[in-house]
Order: structure tokens, then sequence, then C-alpha cells
């Protein structure tokens, strides 16, 4: 009887020992927490109706972009003294053609007014637009600076 208890508290202690983990799932996973830390935050797209005045908004220069986990990353420059706050405007039409074509500006809110040159990287949800159909060409600042969000394949591409 004495050798049974002293075996089942034996088992107990080893097995209620928490400084060791028992399987790979125990352990935290810093893969996991690295992840997260490296996933973009995604602002959501601004309707034009809701700005009051864009003439208070500085406009930018898109230098790039790239697509990171369904949003858009878009680097860019513009003038102003503070960093401000990053906006995508998009007046909420779409051409009713086969691929629906839209277009969006890039602002940046309180700027501030001198001529230094500030950039920034800032990445926008573009899952609004999976509405518009399987694929959305998008033109930012009216300009040559255009992608396709291709929802069938999770693609960017560029025209």
């Amino acid at each position: 009887m004495r050798y049974l208890l002293f075996f089942a508290l034996s088992f107990s202690l080893f097995a209620c020992d928490s400084s060791k983990p028992t399987s790979a799932n125990d352990e935290p996973s810093t893969q996991k927490t690295e992840q997260l830390a490296e996933s973009p935050v995604c602002l959501d797209i601004t309707k034009l109706r809701n700005i009051e005045d864009t003439n208070a908004l500085a406009q930018t220069n898109i230098l790039d972009f790239k697509l990171s986990e369904g949003c858009i990353c878009i680097t860019y420059e513009y003038s102003g003294c503070n960093a401000g706050e990053p906006l995508i405007v998009w007046d909420g039409t779409a051409t009713k053609s086969m691929r629906p074509q839209v277009n969006m500006h890039v602002y940046v809110k309180e700027a501030g007014m001198c001529d230094q040159i500030q950039s920034a990287t800032t990445c926008f949800n573009m899952v609004e637009m999976q509405s518009l159909g399987t694929q959305v060409l998008v033109y930012l600042n009216g300009s040559k600076k255009n992608f396709l969000v291709n929802y069938q394949d999770e693609q960017l591409k560029t025209d």
C-alpha cells in the first residue's frame, strides 16, 4: 500500500510540474506574436461625403504601394509641418464596366502649413472593394498610379 501511495504522489508531482511544457503546443508561440507585430494596421476608406473641406487636406505624391494581408500599403510624401492623419478618400462611385474602376485620393489631415517634405507609409483596408466585383481597378490620386485588386486569387497587379 505504501508503494502505491508513493507512486501516486510521485506521479501527481510530475504531472503538475508547470515549469516544463509537456508538448510543443503548450509552449508560448513567439512566431504568432511576431506575425501579429508584423501585421499592418489598416485604416478604413473614408467616404467623400464625410469630409467637410478637401482644401484643408494636404495632397500627397504616391511613391510606391503593395498589397499586404488585404490592405494596400502606400508610401507617399506631402508638404507639411506635422505627421498628420492619413486618409484614403473615395467618392463611393465606380464605373459599371466589366472591371469596375474607382478613383481614390490619399490625403493627410492636419499636416500644417509649411514647405517641409514629409514621407510616410500607411495601409488602407481594401475589403470594401470586394462588394464591387472580383476585380476592381483602383486609380490613386487620379494619376497613372493604379492597381488591380483581384479577389479571385488575392493578388495585386499594376496596370
